[in-house]
């Protein structure tokens, strides 16, 4: 018998969020990185071309060279630093979102798998069969725990590397509470 087409794309929705949750992090924070960086650039700028007469006519005063030779050493040393920021700029945010992307990134869980990484529930929601297993995997580098308001689900704490298994009798929502605001919940399927 097929499956009912809402169960699917439902199903399907729900996967496609838990692998792209934890990547728009990473990459709102590249970009953010990009822009102070950026920003940090432009101030220099400011000051650069805001002094820049001055500095070019001391400089200009100080070298012994003619008027001609002068200009023409000026301009290509203006040429040579507008290109510079500007590659120093692009490789900046190349390898910026490049390493937010793959910083401390894990794969999307398996199946009635929550994995505890980066200070936080992936998936997010997890959609489970009454009376399947769950297993929490924690692939962090701090401890974990999972803990709801019904007091037979209290995991006490996951050291990194180690999980913890639950049977799944209803739905409920979760937390860590030794990370505030992590927090995640499992559904019943059908």
């Amino acid at each position: 018998m097929p499956e009912n087409p809402a169960t699917v794309v439902a199903a399907a929705t729900e996967r496609a969020v838990a692998y792209l949750e934890p990547r728009a992090g990473s990459i709102v924070g590249g970009v953010l990185g990009t822009l102070g960086t950026l920003a940090a650039v432009l101030f220099a700028l400011f000051f650069l071309l805001r002094d820049g007469p001055a500095l070019t006519q001391q400089l200009r005063e100080r070298l012994p060279l003619s008027v001609e030779e002068n200009q023409r050493l000026m301009n290509e040393t203006r040429d040579l630093v507008v290109a510079s920021v500007g590659a120093g700029l692009a490789v900046a945010a190349v390898v910026t979102i490049l390493y937010r992307q793959n910083q401390g990134t894990s794969p999307p869980a398996k199946a009635n798998t929550v994995v505890m990484a980066q200070i936080a529930f992936n998936p997010k929601t997890l959609t489970a069969a009454k009376g399947s297993e769950v297993v929490f995997e924690n692939k962090d580098v701090a401890p974990h725990n999972v803990v709801a308001d019904d007091p037979k689900i209290d995991s006490g704490t996951i050291a990194p590397g180690k999980s913890f298994r639950l049977v799944v009798q209803q739905p409920f929502e979760y937390r860590c509470t030794i990370h505030p605001g992590m927090d995640a919940k499992i559904v019943l399927a059908g």
